[in-house]
């Protein structure tokens, strides 16, 4: 399972899965929304979703635009849970996989975005501008990225 901060996240990671998670890769993936509501709720979020439910692995794919909590306190309250981290806010991310040189500031981000048409919450809109040939080259630039293609394909499902 991996759970995404957000909207955005799991559109983003709805079509990660439409791409790498094919029928023969021999590994089901349930993608989750935690909604927000901070870094600590995110990374706890898995834990909660999967109840009695025996997952393989435990992710949760949320960004950095406001500070995560160290690694004691993840170990502690989220163990078995697996920080996927994008950098500074999503759309932040999507920009830098297209090449972009996006600003610092989420703000700026999101209106960048915005202007470039791309509608985040809809994963549709993705597989124009982020197909499999663009995400397979930027995998290797981007850690995140490598890790749920990883995690989506079966190649590795530990880190």
């Amino acid at each position: 399972m991996i759970v995404g901060e957000g909207d955005a996240e799991v559109a983003f990671l709805t079509h990660l899965s439409r791409l790498f998670n094919t029928r023969d890769c021999g590994v089901t993936c349930t993608i989750r929304n935690a909604h927000g509501k901070g870094p600590e709720h995110i990374l706890m979020r898995p834990k909660r979703l999967a109840g009695p439910i025996q997952y393989d692995h435990l992710a949760a794919f949320l960004d950095n635009d406001i500070p995560l909590p160290d690694d004691a306190w993840i170990k502690a309250h989220a163990p078995g849970v697996e920080a996927l981290v994008s950098e500074h806010c999503i759309e932040f991310f999507l920009l830098r996989l297209l090449g972009e040189s996006p600003p610092n500031e989420t703000k700026a981000c999101k209106r960048m975005m915005k202007q470039s048409g791309m509608n985040l919450l809809n994963s549709a809109c993705y597989e124009a501008r982020f197909p499999k040939s663009v995400l397979e080259q930027q995998r290797d630039r981007f850690p995140t990225l490598r890790r749920l293609i990883e995690i989506l394909s079966g190649a590795r499902l530990r880190p």
